[in-house]
């Protein structure tokens, strides 16, 4: 009976860590998307003017996709050799987006 109880309450205790580990596992990818997205959001508003950002934000309500799309574009765009600067952005990945 007691050993029974024992192997019990390992098994137990055993679980418990198991979920603690994977609530800090869900924990920290929180943060890192978190930090993440404060990085984008400052690169976006130092290569973007106010009424580009409002127009994102107005994209962003009625089309998610197609907004991500465009600020990925935009922050890719800080890597970009000088001549391929003014390259058009991935039409094709924006024509993939269904219509609302």
């Amino acid at each position: 009976m007691d050993e029974e109880l024992e192997e019990l309450r390992k098994k137990k205790l055993q679980e418990l860590q198991q979920q603690a580990a994977l609530q800090e596992s869900i924990e920290e990818q929180e943060i890192q998307k978190k930090q993440v997205e404060e990085q984008k959001k400052t690169i976006l508003r130092s290569i973007m003017t106010n009424p580009a950002r409002e127009r994102l934000a107005r994209i962003k309500m009625a089309r998610p996709e197609v907004a991500e799309a465009i600020e990925e574009w935009e922050s890719a765009r800080l890597w970009l050799p000088k001549e391929e600067e003014t390259a058009t952005p991935p039409v094709k990945e924006l024509a993939a987006v269904p219509a609302a």
